[in-house]
Parts: structure tokens; sequence; C-alpha cells
């Protein structure tokens, strides 16, 4: 059995933290190449420290009688099943999800192989390598005490030397973008680097000086000076030597430029001049080498850009007055996440993603930039069935964080987005439970059917339990089981949950009977999942009766909305089928 996937990033002790800077929990097809150049490896979902330490504690002793947790699974592809139905949660990753390198791996995951199945040698079952006579010959085991004059002759063995064997996939090429031997054309600092290193320590200091020192220009030959600098960094990071290790591994010359950006020591009276010109520089500078050179390049200038959005503009004042941060990155952001997923390695996407989020959390975003983030995500949502699972689940988490349940037509479209979401049969475990969640952190008014809602996740533990009951000592489970029991009842300091809302507003109490209802029967199932998953049969049954007798009449959380079985949203692919190892 493949190794449950881990959820702590290596930079923070948080799981699938998407504050890791440094582009170390790349997950998927890039990770491959990626393995030396981004550090160590691990997930990346995104929860505070607070909320993890919370987790911790539940998986180790269980919820409290009114608060309990999860794992999760998916429901298109991972540990083989019929119709490539996964037994285990996020199992089943679908290929490079915009091209990773290929993926060898034994036949049998997800019902597909990267490589052809493997005779055994003689003596090994019996089965032997074909001419060799000593193994038996084509696998034909030699009987003892048989002449070999009155043995039945082997049957003639024909090869197709362009065939494959019976149900093999073989793994796509690796696209461009992994095999590139493009770098950036060499820079003059580089040069002076190396043939004059006297002059270049004596440049290197007037820089340092006026980003950290002077703070802002003295003319327009320091301007040129520190855009030349900008794309000396830039350049960098692009060199063969620097991708997978060596003295200066990418991750790090993009972790380096980013404090000199935005240092940890900056004081409130320090100018920025410099430091924002910088900014704007890498903004204008990201098309070329978001779009060009190999991938390790890619993933550190979209990380770098994301990350802009912790530069201060303008220092607040204490709780009275915020500060201002730069979000000038989000044209861009906005354009790779839009961009055709032929197109940009998936690890690419996955960054635009979280600094899409990053930005729309931002109070000083305008309302007008913070609608297009979120339309963004919505669209990019309904159109995900293809994309590899930690897309989906960014997705979901993203506009679960953000919070917003319409967009700026008053239609409910977040809402919609993520309840087909959870009832979506091909996505992964993790994904639907993330889904349920997310549901409950939105901030609702009366006109959205919480019922139904609670239903459709009422009726995905019950599918959740189903497999459950197969590989029941996953501890992935725990985690979509604690996210279930997050869209009743807050898990972090500051979630939410349908329970914990319909209990507080007035306009929800109509949803107050249903809601509490489906949490009712959901909540021993969580229970028995923490302590012994393997005794869930009881509630389990228990949750399937009053399912069947409480099935809700429509099939719409908005009148303006679709019905959440009925067809797919517009501009959606069709269900991913099981995945080929490799993508």
């Amino acid at each position: 059995m493949q190794a449950p996937r881990q959820f702590a990033c290596p930079c923070r002790s948080t799981p699938f933290d998407s504050r890791c800077e440094r582009g170390t929990n790349t997950v998927g097809g890039e990770r491959a190449a990626v393995k030396d150049a981004s550090g160590p490896r691990g997930g990346w979902m995104t929860w505070g420290v607070g909320s993890f330490a919370l987790v911790s504690i539940l998986l180790v002793t269980g919820l409290p009688r009114e608060a309990q947790a999860q794992g999760g699974k998916k429901s298109g592809g991972g540990m083989s099943q019929p119709g490539g139905k996964s037994s285990m949660p996020g199992m089943g990753m679908q290929g490079m999800g915009g091209g990773g390198m290929p993926m060898s791996g034994p036949g049998g995951m997800s019902g597909r192989g990267s490589m052809p199945p493997m005779s055994g040698m003689g003596g090994m079952s019996g089965a032997g390598m074909p001419g060799m006579s000593n193994a038996g010959g084509a696998g034909v085991r030699a009987r003892r005490g048989v002449p070999d004059e009155k043995r039945p002759p082997l049957p003639e063995l024909k090869l197709d030397p362009n065939g494959l064997p019976a149900g093999f996939t073989p793994s796509q090429e690796p696209p461009e973008w992994m095999t590139t031997t493009d770098e950036a054309p060499k820079h003059r600092f580089e040069e002076l680097e190396e043939q004059q290193p006297r002059e270049w320590r004596q440049l290197k200091n007037r820089i340092t000086n006026l980003i950290k020192q002077t703070g802002v220009f003295g003319n327009d030959e320091d301007k040129k000076l520190i855009d030349e600098y900008v794309d000396y960094r830039l350049t960098q990071m692009t060199r063969k030597e620097n991708r997978l290790g060596g003295k200066n591994p990418a991750h790090e010359l993009q972790d380096r430029f980013y404090r000199e950006i935005n240092p940890t020591t900056l004081q409130r009276g320090d100018k920025s001049e410099v430091r924002l010109h910088m900014a704007n520089k890498i903004v204008a500078l990201a098309p070329q080498y978001l779009n060009n050179y190999h991938f390790v390049s890619r993933l550190q200038t979209i990380i770098l850009l994301a990350r802009l959005s912790e530069v201060v503009e303008t220092p607040g004042e204490g709780n009275r007055i915020p500060d201002v941060h730069f979000t000038r990155a989000l044209t861009e952001l906005l354009n790779v996440a839009r961009q055709d997923k032929s197109t940009v390695p998936a690890g690419v996407r996955t960054w635009a993603l979280v600094g899409l989020v990053r930005l729309a959390l931002l109070p000083e975003l305008k309302g007008g930039e913070r609608n297009r983030v979120i339309e963004t995500l919505v669209e990019q949502l309904n159109k995900s069935s293809d994309e590899p699972w930690w897309n989906q689940w960014r997705l979901v988490e993203g506009l679960g964080r953000i919070r917003a349940t319409s967009l700026a037509d008053k239609r409910p479209a977040v809402a919609q987005a993520l309840a087909r979401a959870l009832v979506d049969t091909e996505r992964d475990w993790l994904v639907r439970s993330e889904a349920a969640y997310a549901l409950g952190q939105l901030n609702y008014e009366r006109d959205i059917d919480l019922g139904l809602i609670a239903f459709e996740i009422g009726r995905l533990v019950e599918q959740m339990d189903q497999a459950l009951l197969q590989t029941s000592t996953d501890q992935r489970w725990k985690l979509c089981y604690i996210k279930v029991y997050g869209a009743f009842k807050p898990i972090e300091d500051d979630g939410q949950g349908l329970l914990k809302q319909v209990q507080e507003r007035a306009a929800l109490a109509a949803f107050k009977k249903p809601v509490s209802e489906t949490y009712d029967k959901i909540l021993p199932i969580v229970d028995k999942v923490v302590k012994d998953p393997e005794s869930i049969t009881a509630p389990h049954e228990d949750l399937v009766k009053w399912l069947s007798a409480n099935a809700p009449k429509g099939d719409r959380i908005h009148s303006s909305e679709e019905p959440l079985h009925g067809g797919k949203p517009i501009g959606a692919a069709g269900p991913a089928g099981p995945p080929a190892a490799g993508g």
C-alpha cells in the first residue's frame, strides 16, 4: 500500500501550509524534478498553527463529546477498485496536471501501471523469460519424469514489435518545461562576478546600500542599477547548476531575494522607495520567467510573485491603522490562473491560486479586485475535474477562506460551485470533505437552502463510510471526517459552521431542524472514526435510514442555480477516468 501523504510543511509546522515560501511542499508530478531544487518535501494544505495543534490533539485523544474528526479518500482514482474508484483518500494523483516527470511504478495502481507486467525469472512461480531453456522455455514448467522427446511442442511465440501488453498505458513524454536546457542570456553582472570579482563586490555593496540603508533613489542611474539587479536575480534561478541543488539552489535564491525586498528587520521609519520599485520590476519581468525556461525557475518566480502581497507599502499604526500591502501582482496572478492548463505546470498554477487567495484576504484590496479573484476561483473550480486533486483542493480551500457566498451580481455562485464539488463522486475524498468544510465557513443569507447542503454532507459521510470499512487503518480518513465535523461546528478559532450559523442567526432559523438532525447522525460516526473506525457499522446504518427517510424535495440550493446533480457547470471538463501513471 502506498504510504499516506505527509501533510506537514518543512518550513512551518502546519499541514499543507499555503504560507510555505520556499516551494518545498510542491506535490505531484513536478516534485520529482524539484526534489533538491525545492528542498525537503511535504504537503501543502493551509491551516493555522493553532488549527493544526487542535487537530493533532483530536487525532490522538479523540474528540470531546461534541467535537470529533475526519480522514480522506478519493472518488476517482487511487488504489484500484472497479472503475478506478479509490479506496483511500488522496491516493489517485491525476498525472502531472499540466505536465511533470513520468512516474514509474508497478501496474495495478489506479488500475493502470507505468511499467508493463514483468515476467518472473526461472524458479519464481515457474515463469521464465522467453528463450531461457533452464527456466522452462516461455513460462512452461518442465514436468518431472517425462523424457524430452515426449513433451508436447511449445506454441510459437509471436511478438508484435510495435505492440504493448494488454492494459498497459505508457507514460506521457515529459513536457518541454521539464526537459528544456534553455536559460536566460548571460547577464552583465554574472560576467562581472566571474571576470572582475573585485569590481563586482564594490558594485554589490553599492546595491546593498541602496536597498538596505538609503532606501531611495538619488538619480536615474541608481534606478537603472536596481532594474539590472532584479533581472540578474531572476536570471540566476534559470541556471542549470542551480536547479537541483549546488551552491545556490533556486529555492534559496528566491528566498534570499524576497528577504531583500521584505526584510524581517524593517522598521516603521525605513524608506521603501527602492524596495517597492524592486517589487514592481518583478511584476513587470514575471511573464518572461513564467513562460520560458525550466519548471524550477517558473515555480520559484510564481512563488516570489505570490509572496509580494506580504510586502508592506505603508506601515500602519498598531491596531488603529493597519499596514497597507503591495497588491500589484494581482493581474499577473490572474493571468496565470486563467491560462490554458496545458501550457502551465500544475505547481505553477498552485502558487498562482495561493497568491490570489492571499490578496483577496487583504482588507485594502478594492471590492472590484476581490470580486475578480472570487470569479476566477469559481470559474476554475467549475472547470477543474481534469486537474490534479491538490489544485482542486486549493480552489475549494481558498473559497472557504474568503467566505463570500455570492458574486457581485448577488447570485450564490460560490456556494453553488462548492456544493457541486461536494456531490461530485469523481473527485478525491480530500477535495469533497474540504468542500463540505468550506460550505460551513461561508457567510449565509436566508435564501440559500442549508438543509439541502447539510443533507448532501450527510450523503458524503455515508459514501465515505462504505470506503472506510475497506481501509479503516488509513489515518487520512480522520482528516476527512474532521473536516466534515468542521462543516457544522468550528474547529479553528475564527471558524464558523452550519450548526453555529443556524443557531445564532435569526434569518437562518428555518434550517435549524434539518441541519441539527444531520449533525446528530454524523457526530457518532465521526467519534467512532477517531477512536475505532472498525466499529462504525451501527451509526452508519442509522445514518443511512435517516437519509432514506428525509430526502429533500428539491435539488437546488437557490432558485437561480442549477440542480446539484443535474448536468455539468458551464465549461466543465468530463469526469476523469482512472489516472494513468505519469499523467
